[in-house]
């Protein structure tokens, strides 16, 4: 039955008159009585009975009446409830996000832009840019948050640089570097070949490597234990860490740094959530790229 049949019923239960009903809901007289009579084949049963002085309700007809202000209420909650989500912003955001940027920079994030957007549940997949590019590229993900230079397929904005350092548990000079320990650890291509030309411009000799790690995160906890240097994206450490930075600067005097960079498809801009997304990022880093 549709919301009008329900209107029907319990307007004619009221007046129990025909064309009353059809007056107050501005139906023809033969339009109302046809819609009863489907009403009533599609249940199987007689609901009005006819009579000189108007309608009575069989036993059938008088439960359906009876109905009828609970199904106009629910007719109007779903409605009303359609029209919120025409405005809400709800519904899952799907992000991939670079290991360094989701570890130590995503969480208070999301943490903000859920306060402001409830609604939205999430799927975060983090890994190498290399792998995000491909989730985007893809559409698997909605945005990718990634680091470095790649080959754009879809639109790619700068949020912030991440300078590159050399930390130690003490205060290090650059002429002392050859001579220290360094840590090194598998990272993205970039910031590796970053790191490499710099010491190639500023030392003759290769560093003094000591230790082979899997990660930055595990380079940093033996560079907090004294055993030596390493050189890392200033993301990955924390004020916690408590370590000494020396920063890392080309022959300009600039600091040597890879970008990080919101990729995503244009067309997804159109999704609510995923324009939310958006633009909540880009105002959370307008003051890095100032």
């Amino acid at each position: 039955m549709e919301e009008r049949d329900w209107l029907i019923l319990k307007t004619l239960f009221v007046h129990q008159n025909i064309t009353r009903t059809a007056d107050e809901l501005y139906l023809s007289q033969p339009y109302l009585t046809k819609r009863l009579r489907q009403i009533e084949e599609a249940f199987g049963v007689e609901l009005v009975m006819r009579g000189r002085r108007g309608v009575g309700f069989t036993p059938q007809g008088e439960y359906l009446a009876a109905q009828a202000d609970r199904m106009l209420d629910r007719f109007a909650e779903i409605r009303k409830n359609v029209m919120q989500m025409k405005n809400e912003v709800a519904g899952t955001l799907k992000i991939g996000v670079s290991n360094h940027f989701s570890k130590n920079r995503l969480p208070p994030l999301l943490n903000r832009f859920r306060q402001l957007f409830p609604q939205i549940d999430y799927q975060v997949h983090a890994g190498w840019s290399k792998e995000i590019v491909g989730m985007v590229n893809n559409k698997q993900v909605h945005a990718g948050i990634v680091n470095g230079e790649f080959d754009r397929v879809h639109r790619a904005e700068l949020l912030m640089n991440d300078p590159l350092v050399a930390v130690a548990r003490r205060e290090i000079r650059k002429e002392e570097l050859p001579a220290l320990t360094r840590i090194e650890y598998q990272t993205e291509h970039l910031s590796e070949k970053l790191a490499e030309q710099w010491w190639t411009e500023n030392f003759s000799l290769p560093p003094k490597t000591g230790f082979h790690v899997d990660k930055a995160d595990t380079a940093k906890e033996l560079v907090k234990s004294g055993v030596g240097y390493a050189i890392l994206p200033e993301l990955v450490i924390g004020v916690r860490d408590q370590l000494c930075r020396y920063e890392i600067k080309d022959r300009n005097g600039s600091p040597v740094s890879s970008g990080i960079y919101l990729y995503y498809p244009e067309e997804f801009r159109e999704i609510r959530l995923v324009g939310a997304f958006l633009d909540f990022m880009k105002k959370e880093h307008a003051d890095f790229i100032e």
